[in-house]
């Protein structure tokens, strides 16, 4: 094995005598957990980092999450009524939950039959989409205002 192949690791050892400013941090380099505390000569110290998001956050993914499976089941409900596919397996569970989740837009448009009465162009599915994303954006933002760190102004 030449040079070019061989894995090289780097670990620094904690010198309590020695300031470890020499070296620039990178995340590879390990970082003295706390330094008021001396670490035993020669042994590594590692610390951990770990990214905490706010509940806002996490609301806001979620939300957007929901509205994208809605969306996509009336989306794959329309499809499937406009090519006229099979109502069996995966298609007859689609059916099902896209004409639940558009059953509350049934009515407003009329419904178009072409091809011969075998494929439907359900327009409520389209407008199931525009209001189910519209009330996402709308949760969201009101999820950005309540979650959002609130500033105090004093006046003396």
């Amino acid at each position: 094995m030449n040079q070019a192949e061989a894995p090289t690791q780097s670990v620094a050892t904690a010198d309590p005598v020695a300031p470890a400013a020499a070296e620039p941090y990178s995340p590879a380099t390990p970082v003295a957990a706390n330094s008021a505390r001396p670490a035993v000569a020669g042994a590594p110290v590692y610390t951990n980092r770990v990214a905490v998001y706010p509940i806002g956050a996490r609301l806001f993914q979620l939300v957007w999450l929901a509205a994208g499976v809605v969306n996509l089941i009336v989306a794959l409900d329309f499809v499937f009524r406009a090519v006229a596919a099979h109502n069996t397996g995966f298609a007859h569970y689609i059916y099902r939950l896209g004409g639940w989740l558009a059953a509350p837009f049934d009515g407003i448009f009329n419904t178009t039959v072409a091809f011969h009465g075998t494929a439907v162009l359900r327009w409520a599915d389209v407008l199931a989409v525009v209001v189910y994303t519209a009330a996402a954006w709308i949760v969201t933002k009101l999820v950005r205002i309540v979650a959002s760190p609130r500033t105090r102004v004093t006046t003396v």
